[in-house]
């Protein structure tokens, strides 16, 4: 079970997030004025980027949105922000909304893991667990100590859908998140149900049956308690089963560290993923969210420390794969971040293929031999999925969103994908 976790960002939160009340929040609130900001701003809502690549910004760290950081995030056709960035920035995700009314703002919140130290918590954190019981976390069967599912992050724990928790959840997830009209769905964070999960709770005071009936339970529940059109994302990690209940009632999931060597997958095991997540039965309708990160050949904690300009060779061609591979299906979100716990942990990347104006798809993909091709408005593109150079005769001349290069024959190397523009 991969996922970001709650946790890691409030485990280190005093560092980045200063404490606050409920008596000083007016006060932060109203510190920072947004109008200025948004009389400026180079962004034309009625000249927004209209077709594709949709991309996605998945940050759980950010929650106070800066004036001069407005057009980095209003730049996205999808954001996942941390629940509490809608009582610290509220005037900010408001002036987003009016830069791209096209963007949709998802709520990330945890169904996997929870710091229970409140001083690492927001104000909306100390508030949804001040009401919390030792019943509502998972424990070991045999020791009666907490569950921490991961290794990697030993201080949280774990709640158990089948309990207290869920009904709270789903009131804090109403009365305070959704109902601020500032998102237009949420994005739950360690929603799990693969076999590795099944091992970790093999010992605990919940079986995996009851287990996914509990988180199936808040996602129908969440579907039926807002209103028809709320999105509903999870983050599992790398997947669901096929047969999982969770497709009832979700649009889909994020696929996180995708062809990356954490949790990730290879590039067959990806698309597989992707295609097979997009054929399932709707309504609600169908999204799928590709995330592919620094996490490869890389050391933890090493990604916190990765710049833009740490960006390799490899990391680019992975980051050109995954976006090329996202734009094959419709309504296919990609973003290229720090990864795992690090998620909006001061990247607010982009890269010359975002820039790319595609338009909408003219055809649905084609395939020979292992190289995928659509046609969109405005350009081609191309997915190498071998591992051998492939070379492409195009009828007129084209510029390569990467390189700038104009021509009429492309190299598309292996394993990588290139976006051609008309030129």
């Amino acid at each position: 079970m991969g996922a970001s976790a709650l946790g890691l960002g409030y485990l280190l939160g005093p560092r980045e997030h200063p404490q606050i009340t409920s008596q000083t929040v007016s006060a932060t609130k109203s510190a920072t004025s947004y109008s200025s900001a948004s009389a400026t701003s180079t962004l034309n809502p009625t000249k927004l980027k209209q077709g594709y690549p949709l991309l996605g910004n998945y940050d759980h760290w950010t929650w106070d949105i800066e004036p001069n950081q407005l057009e980095l995030f209003a730049r996205w056709d999808r954001l996942a922000l941390n629940f509490e960035t809608a009582h610290r920035s509220t005037d900010a995700l408001r002036h987003i909304r009016e830069l791209n009314p096209n963007t949709k703002i998802l709520a990330w919140i945890s169904l996997g893991y929870w710091d229970l130290n409140t001083s690492n918590q927001g104000y909306l954190g100390r508030k949804f667990l001040n009401s919390s019981t030792e019943a509502w976390w998972i424990h070991d069967k045999g020791t009666g100590d907490r569950i921490h599912l991961t290794s990697w992050y030993p201080d949280l724990v774990t709640p158990n859908p089948q309990t207290g928790f869920a009904d709270h959840l789903l009131e804090f997830v109403h009365d305070d998140i959704l109902s601020t009209s500032l998102y237009d769905g949420v994005f739950y964070d360690g929603c799990g149900w693969d076999s590795g999960l099944a091992e970790r709770l093999s010992n605990a005071d919940v079986s995996i049956s009851a287990y996914r009936l509990g988180i199936t339970d808040i996602l129908k529940r969440t579907r039926h308690n807002e209103s028809g059109d709320v999105i509903i994302l999870g983050n599992p990690g790398v997947q669901w089963d096929d047969d999982a209940s969770y497709w009832d009632y979700a649009n889909g999931h994020y696929q996180e560290n995708a062809l990356g060597d954490v949790f990730g997958s290879n590039w067959n095991a990806m698309w597989k993923i992707y295609e097979r997540n997009m054929m399932k039965r709707s309504p609600p309708p169908r999204f799928h969210w590709i995330g592919v990160d620094t996490q490869y050949k890389r050391k933890r904690p090493d990604y916190l420390n990765v710049t833009q300009q740490d960006l390799t060779a490899d990391d680019l061609r992975r980051m050109r794969l995954g976006l090329g591979t996202t734009l094959l299906l419709d309504n296919g979100y990609f973003g290229f971040d720090k990864g795992d716990g690090w998620h909006g942990y001061g990247d607010q990347w982009g890269f010359p293929e975002y820039d790319a104006k595609l338009g909408f798809p003219s055809m649905k993909y084609e395939q020979d031999n292992g190289l995928y091709k659509r046609v969109f408005e405005n350009g081609t593109v191309f997915v190498n999925s071998t591992n051998v150079g492939r070379t492409v005769q195009m009828s007129e001349k084209f510029k390569d969103a990467t390189s700038g290069s104009i021509g009429t024959v492309f190299l598309i190397d292996p394993m990588d994908s290139r976006i051609l523009m008309k030129s």
